[in-house]
């Protein structure tokens, strides 16, 4: 690989990939997360915008990328005919877009979005990630699947990123880590702890010490 691969961590400790920003909100009563399909359609934002249109999604907020702050473009839907938001996300750290969806209509929402635009099904990133051919298509690979990785645990994720905590090559460990903060799995936290302890490069011993450390506000059920 051409210079070693950069993840820089934003001030204040939080982890170090822009996924950070979009930590999910759990809905009133704590009953729903959110999904997210990472998308593999080069044309993906006009047709989720085109979307939005048909099933009457109005912009809420556009945010335009700044990567010196580890902020991402992204697009803020919200429908008002059905429980749904939907964030459109081009991600500069994990160089894909995907789309991040909640509320209580979120299973139809994310059924429409993967009809109607190309998706990373789960086994292909997986396989993308067993069958990549040197480090540069690791790093992508397991960085896509921390932004795929479901709201609560699932060890189908959490196999493959073990398996990235303890790879031979420090920039894929590194990487392995910015995926993990994508999101906030307490179960992770034995795990992080011995890559704070043990890992050979001060860089990943530094990363994990500060995503234990510096955790996402809790969300208060409203009342």
């Amino acid at each position: 690989m051409g210079g070693k691969r950069q993840f820089k961590a934003k001030a204040g400790g939080e982890c170090a990939t822009v996924a950070s920003l979009f930590k999910a909100e759990r809905e009133p009563g704590g009953l729903h997360g959110d999904r997210r399909i990472v998308f593999k359609d080069q044309d993906a934002e006009t047709k989720l915008c085109a979307l939005s249109v048909d099933h009457s999604w109005d912009l809420e907020e556009m945010i335009q990328a700044n990567h010196a702050e580890g902020v991402a473009y992204e697009l803020r839907f919200k429908s008002f005919k059905v429980d749904v938001s939907v964030r459109y996300v081009a991600d500069p750290i994990a160089e894909c877009s995907y789309a991040i969806v909640s509320g209580r209509s979120l299973d139809e929402t994310c059924a429409l979005l993967e009809e109607k635009i190309a998706h990373w099904s789960k086994q292909e990133l997986f396989d993308d990630w067993n069958n990549a051919p040197h480090d540069k298509a690791q790093i992508l690979a397991i960085l896509r699947i921390g932004v795929a990785a479901p709201f609560d645990y699932e060890e189908s994720f959490a196999l493959t990123l073990e398996q990235g905590l303890v790879h031979e090559n420090s920039e894929v460990r590194e990487a392995t880590l910015a995926a993990i903060g994508y999101r906030d799995w307490r179960e992770f936290d034995q795990l992080l702890g011995n890559a704070a302890t043990n890992d050979p490069e001060e860089r990943s011993r530094n990363r994990a010490a500060i995503m234990l450390t510096h955790r996402p506000e809790a969300v208060t059920e409203e009342t």
